[in-house]
């Protein structure tokens, strides 16, 4: 699509079917056709083309914007699928979360690590905390790396932050807690 091309097209169609009706008129309707009758056919000529060139801009417009945010979300997965793979290289279970905490995939290394078989997506991540002080230091933790990830930088984009780690204990399926590092990573919508 592109609306200049497609307007242009418009005003030459229109400025021929203008002088083709002026001819074609003069020869139908000899005595019936008169000046204000070619006014008004010009006036409906020049609103078509007004109307078609709008309509052509405001398709482009709409797909300039759906393929954008097809573009985006693109990108956006595939950082977030780059980002998932460089922590599973380094850590024992990589879990994706949302901004309720809530896992959003499933995490089969951490399905293993806690000794379970049920399915962790939508369950809050705060849940598998073992202790009332480690879901308070693990809240505090997330609400600090989600306020220094907010606040923009020079270059328009999130602000490096530092990356910091907090030992916690999970606990298990039985119930018995287990010693965690956690690293927090977050991902901004766009």
């Amino acid at each position: 699509l592109d609306f200049k091309k497609a307007g242009a097209c418009n005003i030459m169609v229109s400025a021929v079917s203008i002088l083709a009706g002026y001819d074609q008129g003069q020869t139908s309707f000899k005595d019936a056709f008169t000046p204000a009758h070619y006014s008004a056919y010009v006036i409906g000529e020049i609103v078509t083309a007004g109307l078609l060139s709008a309509a052509h801009f405001l398709t482009e417009c709409w797909v300039h914007d759906r393929c954008s945010e097809m573009l985006g979300w693109r990108a956006d997965r595939t950082t977030l699928q780059a980002a998932h793979r460089m922590l599973s290289l380094l850590c024992d279970a990589v879990a994706c979360v949302d901004h309720k905490l809530c896992m959003v995939s499933p995490s089969p290394q951490l399905s293993a690590m806690m000794m379970s078989s049920a399915n962790l997506v939508g369950k809050p991540f705060m849940n598998f905390l073992c202790k009332d002080e480690d879901r308070r230091r693990f809240d505090s933790f997330i609400q600090s790396a989600t306020d220094l990830s907010a606040v923009p930088s020079a270059s328009n984009e999130c602000a490096d932050s530092p990356v910091s780690s907090l030992h916690v204990s999970l606990r298990d399926s039985a119930g018995l807690p287990f010693e965690v590092e956690l690293f927090h990573v977050t991902m901004q919508n766009e």
